[in-house]
């Protein structure tokens, strides 16, 4: 911009408002544009365009556009020419430098009139003034002084689209009307160095080897440029601009519009040219010739056919990968498993009118999915995964695009929300961001194989592609994969409720999601009596659930049955009203868990084959998936008896068993569970390959996990009865150990040693070591310093290592002539860990 007409305009700011922040515009475009450029300020009154201003200020306006601030400094000691402008009038420094420049005139009478408000006349004879234009004022006078500055200011369009009310220049100027004469003037000196384009972008700095905020432009031809613009451009030139702050390079790809660049080819205002349509949605490649999805054709000219036509293919791009049109086609031909001439993109950005093709960026994604969450500002996006588990998947992408109201615009990582819709290609994705949406699912219809949801009247397709599935949700947390065959059936429960969905940036359906409310579950019986039922819950919690005169008990899905039938160690389907048994399903007992467990296999680095990413277990006769939907208990029997029953996550089964172990796992897939049609759970489908519920049995901890205490039992232990266990340990100290809910321990008498496992500091399982019908033995010798002991075993001395960490019960030291009972090593069968002297 002209120094002196910034400079003007700065000064104006200073004199017509000072700053506030004032978010509301004025609905003239021109003021906007000041207001918007920040050369215009408000204050608390707001913009105030109907006030008038003081000639007083404008003097003032005029000296510092000047730069002459100093000078009116030292002029206001001065005594003023004019009557009314006392030597302590505070501007009498600026109407002394003003008028000597003859910027600004006193009257004929002697007067200045500072207070007087200035008149149009006036603030357009500054205006033209600032220009350095010569006006012959010679003849004009009276109330027609101004008029060879009006005529000038009309030729250089100062005053174009300025309406002065009646034609009275002499009349009080607004400040909208200055304000108007102000942007005309700026603009005719701005536009001197500026260019106008007709252009098309078609690179940015993710298609192109660009920086920042760049883009490459293709000329189309010249805009509507100022008479005193020089062009540096021509038609068919091709050039990288900088766009100025708030320019959307993502937004502007692939459009055409009419570009104004200054001299240093900085892109300063964009007009995008709504006579072409920009589509978006999926798109067919063919032969010289595409079809979008509407059904329109649209003609592929790669060169135009003049110097005087644009018409031609400007750019074609696939996942950021740039094209000639025929490679583009027949590269990606066979993508879809045929050689037909064509490709099929999923989705795509293209620019046409008419009946040609003038831009195209598509898009083949990797995976589509919701996001549920966001981590670490973005570099972690987790979604809901259709692989077929509907399980959460996480993405470390390295930048993502927005989609929104039918066009991609720029977008940074730490912006995605839960709730938007993920499509990722490489390491790249496009979110969209306003594809949330409710309304009353109505049904499944189909149509040539392709199957879509009904809702509110409107149709959203179910792909039936890997990785693009949607998923969906009875009751708004538990998610499956949406199969479109058996959709219908899936979302039956759901046919005049209310949903949430998600689209994705096809308008697909991505998620579906009900609020129904369902008091049914699969569960672990853990005991029951005359009139409740034990259980524990999937999530490792315990609840009790009573009968009433209308509760139905199944002892299996096809014959009912009674309380007996709901013993320790049962799977169960209850369905239930608060803490009142509606339904009872027994769908796995011990015996039938035990029978048919089998083992779980083995990796390469042996150990057990269950893989928490994939999610899936491999057996020793089939791979089976699991889903954060699947039951996951363990039932463990010791002969007819159950021990050990809870509810664990794949994560604590992996962890937590000995690796060493025999573990084995009963499967009932999610086809099993919907043949018994025992209730409304989660249907899951009907796949054989997913797990509804695992039980593992032969569980054995590992022994990071559990601990062993030796004890001398200072009371009798009653399994029926008793829940805590008390004795003292080898050092004589009293010890008292609370017995684990799950635990079957054998009946145990005072002054038995017992070995005790715990688990969580609580006993787990229990093992009687030495007892009265243990054998007793004289010790004939024992030389601890050698570490040996020698007994009477029967009239025969033998001599046996101690272990180098031997216990001793029932005294506080071993010597000759002790009667004792051992426990040896099993391990090393000369070796004596336990001493028990009686």
């Amino acid at each position: 911009m002209n120094k002196r007409i910034l400079s003007l305009v700065l000064a104006l700011v200073m004199v017509l408002g000072s700053f506030s922040l004032v978010s509301a515009q004025t609905g003239n475009e021109k003021v906007d544009w000041l207001i918007e450029e920040g050369l215009v300020l408000g204050d608390s009154g707001g913009y105030r365009l109907n006030d008038p201003i003081r000639r007083s200020e404008v003097a003032a306006m005029v000296t510092r556009a000047l730069d002459a601030e100093s000078a009116a400094g030292l002029l206001k000691g001065i005594p003023s020419a004019f009557s009314d402008v006392p030597l302590s009038h505070w501007a009498n420094g600026y109407i002394n430098y003003a008028t000597s420049m003859q910027y600004v005139n006193g009257y004929p009478n002697g007067t200045f009139g500072p207070d007087r408000n200035i008149s149009y006349a006036e603030i357009i004879t500054i205006l033209v003034r600032t220009t350095d234009a010569e006006v012959d004022t010679e003849g004009y006078t009276g109330a027609f002084w101004a008029t060879p500055y009006v005529i000038e200011a009309i030729e250089q369009g100062i005053t174009e689209g300025v309406t002065v009310p009646n034609s009275d220049y002499n009349a009080t100027a607004t400040r909208e009307k200055v304000f108007e004469m102000i942007y005309n003037t700026v603009m005719k000196r701005l536009m001197a160095d500026r260019e106008v384009y007709e252009a098309i972008i078609v690179e940015n700095e993710r298609v192109g080897n660009l920086d920042e905020n760049e883009v490459t432009a293709y000329i189309l031809g010249e805009g509507t440029n100022s008479p005193e613009a020089e062009l540096r451009y021509e038609k068919d030139d091709e050039a990288t601009f900088l766009l100025s702050e708030g320019m959307d390079p993502e937004m502007l790809l692939g459009k055409v519009m009419e570009m104004t660049i200054d001299k240093d080819d900085n892109i300063v205002n964009v007009v995008v040219d709504s006579s072409y349509d920009y589509y978006t949605g999926p798109f067919a490649a063919m032969d010289m010739e595409i079809m979008l999805n509407t059904g329109d054709y649209y003609d592929v000219i790669e060169e135009a056919s003049s110097s005087r036509s644009i018409e031609q293919l400007y750019g074609v791009y696939l996942n950021e990968e740039a094209f000639d049109y025929l490679d583009y086609v027949e590269d990606n031909d066979s993508s879809d498993g045929t050689l037909d001439g064509a490709f099929v993109a999923e989705f795509a950005r293209v620019t046409v009118k008419d009946d040609v093709v003038f831009f195209i960026e598509a898009y083949m994604f990797d995976d589509i999915a919701p996001v549920i969450d966001i981590e670490d500002d973005g570099e972690e996006i987790y979604v809901i995964s259709d692989y077929p588990s509907a399980d959460e998947d996480a993405y470390f992408l390295d930048s993502v695009i927005g989609f929104q109201d039918g066009d991609i615009m720029s977008m940074a990582l730490d912006e995605v929300a839960e709730g938007d819709v993920l499509h990722v290609y490489e390491d790249f994705g496009i979110v969209r961001t306003d594809g949330q949406f409710s309304g009353e699912y109505e049904r499944i219809r189909e149509s040539n194989d392709v199957f879509y949801v009904e809702i509110d009247d409107e149709l959203f397709q179910i792909r039936a592609t890997n990785n693009k599935r949607p998923v969906y949700s009875l009751e708004g947390t538990l998610f499956s994969t949406l199969f479109d065959i058996n959709a219908d059936d899936l979302l039956e429960d759901l046919e005049g409720e209310d949903v949430m969905f998600a689209l994705d940036v096809n308008d697909s359906l991505q998620m579906i999601s009900g609020e129904l409310e369902y008091s049914e579950r699969t569960v672990l019986v853990e005991d029951s009596g005359t009139r409740d039922i034990y259980v524990i819950e999937k999530d490792g919690s315990k609840d009790s659930y009573r009968t009433d005169n209308y509760s139905v008990l199944m002892e299996s899905p096809d014959s009912e049955g009674n309380m007996v039938d709901f013993y320790r160690g049962i799977i169960a389907y209850l369905i239930h009203d608060g803490s009142t048994i509606d339904r009872i399903v027994r769908i796995a007992d011990p015996v039938d868990i035990d029978d048919e467990a089998v083992l779980v296999a083995r990796d390469s680095r042996d150990r057990f084959d269950i893989d928490l990413s994939n999610m899936y277990i491999r057996l020793a006769d089939m791979i089976y998936e699991f889903t954060a939907n699947t039951n996951i208990f363990v039932v463990d029997l010791e002969g007819d008896v159950v021990s050990r029953i809870d509810a664990m996550t794949m994560e604590e089964i992996l962890d937590m068993a000995d690796q060493d172990s025999d573990l084995r796992a009963f499967v009932i897939t999610n086809e099993a569970f919907t043949m018994m049609d025992v209730g409304n759970e989660m249907n899951y489908g009907n796949d054989d390959e997913i797990a509804h519920t695992i039980v593992f049995t032969d569980f054995v901890l590992d022994e990071e996990f559990v601990d062993v205490e030796i004890l001398q039992l200072e009371f009798a232990f009653d399994a029926d009865r008793d829940d805590e266990i008390t004795g003292l340990d080898s050092s004589g100290d009293s010890m008292d150990l609370q017995v684990a809910d799950f635990a079957v321990l054998p009946d145990m008498s005072t002054d038995e040693l017992v070995e005790l496992v715990l688990e969580d500091g609580e006993v787990i399982a229990a093992n009687v070591l030495l007892d009265d019908d243990s054998e007793v033995y004289e010790v004939i010798d024992i030389d601890r310093a050698d570490e040996r002991i020698t007994l009477d075993m029967d009239g025969t001395e033998e001599t046996y290592w101690l272990a180098p960490d031997y216990m001793v019960f029932g005294a506080n030291s071993v010597d000759d002539e002790d009667m004792v009972s051992v426990v040896f090593n099993p391990e090393v069968d000369v070796e004596i860990e336990i001493i028990y002297v009686r």
